[in-house]
């Protein structure tokens, strides 16, 4: 039996695990183009391309079928769009990136190891990049990094392959094990690693760009995890908020200091008039907050100072972060004692200071940046109502120059943003 056949074999088994994670009218559609794959009905005898990661290959004439060397590579989303003529209305881009990751990610389970260090290989691994290079890499940041290594016991990284991809592992105080943020942001090995940690009863960090308030865990709850520090501190994906109390500090994936200038938002949440003994209130569009009343609480966002956020113009007015500090000591004080209950079914969809609704109810823009040429949604990066900011060069995209573009799920990336193996270098 030739490769190609083998390889074939192996894609449509893939086809079908993945295939298990759809509901509805996208299962209906994908498993009409698990059909036509499976019984060939183009002729192109659709198989894995080894030779190019993410990746599969056709023949194009039925004498090719079997000839690796003339047969054509491309991404499966283009494919199921361009030959099986599967619409966005059947599987929406969005859809068809995350379905397309997750079969490469059963492809290629078994041929890269993954292997966990902890302690200082941590801080080694940070300053030699391994898994791209992010902003606690390299000479200069990774001794921010030493907070992991003091923490062996909490704290361990997970490697994938020949030092292509990274996350943090952390044990938390409630014992869950948790998968942090992998790096880099995109490609199979994401897939791979959060199917190795659910695999091993771990929990895994959801969304896999930067954090923006709360962070959603795979089993949606909130943890802890306590640190001894040394008073240097690296950024943090998913434990992002904490205390320090003398020589620990307690992170948690669960908070709200997250909001530009120096007023206080409170959203849906009826308790305006509570807040507003503490705290400038002021209006805001939307915010992680508000969905989470289903916890059955207020929750209010916070002002700490910072403008020209996500911008090479970011700028914060300490005497405006200290003041909301100040602000909120006093609020704690006088309040920590006393619950304000919240009950969704009534407020919800009601706007206190702000438009209710999350940003799944706005049209998701597809957007190309003009500097680096990085196609992406604008779901999968971070920005303000005016601008958001290229994932990959950091460039400050305005509003008004967002182009909408109608091209397959599979092309997000720039060709400068392809490292090893086919995968996204990290910004």
């Amino acid at each position: 039996m030739s490769d190609i056949t083998l390889d074939r074999a192996k894609l449509i088994r893939s086809l079908r695990k993945a295939a298990k994670r759809l509901e509805g009218n996208e299962a209906e559609a994908f498993s009409r183009v698990l059909d036509d794959i499976r019984k060939d009905t183009k002729g192109h005898y659709l198989s894995y391309s080894q030779e190019q990661p993410a990746k599969v290959s056709y023949a194009s004439r039925p004498e090719h079928k079997l000839d690796n060397a003339q047969r054509t590579r491309t991404t499966l989303g283009r494919y199921i769009r361009r030959h099986l003529g599967v619409s966005k209305d059947d599987l929406p881009d969005k859809t068809l990136h995350e379905v397309s990751r997750e079969v490469f990610a059963h492809l290629v389970r078994g041929i890269q190891a993954i292997s966990t260090i902890s302690g200082d290989a941590i801080t080694e691994a940070y300053r030699t990049a391994v898994g791209g290079v992010s902003c606690m890499t390299g000479d200069d940041h990774c001794r921010y990094t030493e907070l992991y290594a003091l923490n062996p016991d909490v704290v361990s990284m997970v490697v994938y392959g020949d030092n292509q991809a990274r996350a943090l592992l952390w044990k938390t105080d409630q014992e869950a094990m948790v998968l942090d943020r992998v790096y880099p942001n995109d490609g199979v090995h994401v897939n791979v690693l959060r199917n190795w940690a659910a695999a091993n009863g771990y929990v895994y960090c959801c969304n896999n760009s930067l954090p923006d308030g709360d962070v959603a865990l795979s089993d949606g709850c909130q943890y802890t995890v306590t640190l001894k520090h040394n008073d240097t501190f690296p950024y943090i994906d998913t434990f992002c908020y904490g205390d320090i109390d003398g020589s620990t500090v307690r992170l948690s994936n669960d908070s709200e200091f997250d909001r530009r200038g120096a007023d206080a938002v409170t959203y849906e949440y009826d308790w305006e008039h509570i807040v507003g003994k503490h705290f400038e209130t002021g209006f805001g569009s939307f915010s992680d907050i508000s969905s989470l009343g289903h916890l059955g609480c207020m929750a209010v966002n916070i002002g700490v100072g910072y403008y020209d956020e996500h911008s090479p113009r970011a700028f914060v007015v300490l005497e405006q972060y200290l003041s909301q500090l100040a602000k909120f000591v006093r609020f704690h004080r006088e309040y920590k004692d006393r619950h304000f209950p919240y009950d969704e079914s009534v407020h919800a969809g009601m706007p206190a200071s702000g438009w209710f609704g999350g940003y799944q109810d706005a049209d998701d823009e597809f957007i190309t940046c003009d500097k680096c040429g990085c196609a992406f949604y604008e779901h999968e990066t971070i920005g303000t109502a005016l601008s958001v900011m290229c994932p990959e060069c950091g460039r400050d995209i305005q509003v008004e120059d967002i182009q909408e573009e109608r091209e397959e799920a599979e092309d997000y990336v720039c060709e400068e943003a392809w490292g090893p193996l086919g995968f996204r270098s990290t910004p």
